[in-house]
């Protein structure tokens, strides 16, 4: 099994046991429409995207502070490896296209 694969496995547990009523063949149609929207995402990038929407990993603290989320504002040259939910927010003043390297697809963006 490729270490994508286990993370996509290990991922999709993790979303399914935050939603129980949520059957893992819905959540892997989800997947698959997220895909289709992208030629640039992998199945691991479509799931956390939508966990995201889902709202699967804004809050792992408890029923309190589900109501608050938490924020913190920092300069992306700032962040330091090892972090575990990063959200970025900006504005995208240029795209570049895409290349392949080592068989990943990489799309490079100018934010701000």
């Amino acid at each position: 099994m490729s270490d994508e694969l286990k993370e996509y496995s290990k991922l999709l547990e993790r979303v399914l046991s935050r939603f129980p009523e949520l059957s893992r063949e819905e959540l892997e149609a989800m997947v698959e429409a997220k895909m289709r929207e992208s030629s640039l995402l992998n199945k691991v990038g479509a799931l956390l995207l939508v966990a995201e929407e889902l709202g699967a990993f804004r809050e792992e603290l408890g029923e309190t502070a589900a109501s608050q989320p938490i924020q913190a504002y920092t300069k992306i040259m700032k962040l330091v490896p090892g972090l575990r939910d990063v959200s970025v927010r900006g504005v995208i003043y240029a795209i570049s296209k895409p290349i392949e390297v080592r068989n990943h697809r990489i799309m490079r963006m100018k934010i701000g």
